[in-house]
């Protein structure tokens, strides 16, 4: 072989290498970037569903919603549609309300 060939066959072996490795940073990068939104939409759903309880306990504190309701949140200002479930007195610990929020 000439040295214009092996030449050649070096530079497209090189280059197989570069895409190899760009291949395998982009794979990584994509995995990445796909673990990070899940988790920021996980932190949003607990959020939300945090704001469903602070939301809750202020319409029992003021009397708008009774024990035993269910109701579901839908603002635009929470990310996630929350559905809330009050109990009936003594459905919690003692002689409390269990309640429920559960963002989707």
């Amino acid at each position: 072989m000439n040295s214009g060939g092996i030449a050649l066959i070096i530079t497209l072996a090189f280059i197989l290498a570069i895409v190899v490795l760009a291949n395998a940073v982009l794979i990584i990068i994509t995995s990445q970037t796909n673990f990070a939104l899940h988790r920021v939409r996980q932190m949003q759903a607990f959020y939300s569903a945090q704001a469903g309880m602070v939301f809750t306990m202020e319409q029992l504190r003021t009397g708008v919603w009774g024990p035993g309701e269910s109701h579901t949140l839908n603002d635009s200002e929470i990310p996630f549609i929350v559905d809330i479930n009050i109990g009936n007195i003594g459905s919690g610990i003692g002689n409390t309300l269990r309640i429920e929020s559960r963002a989707h």
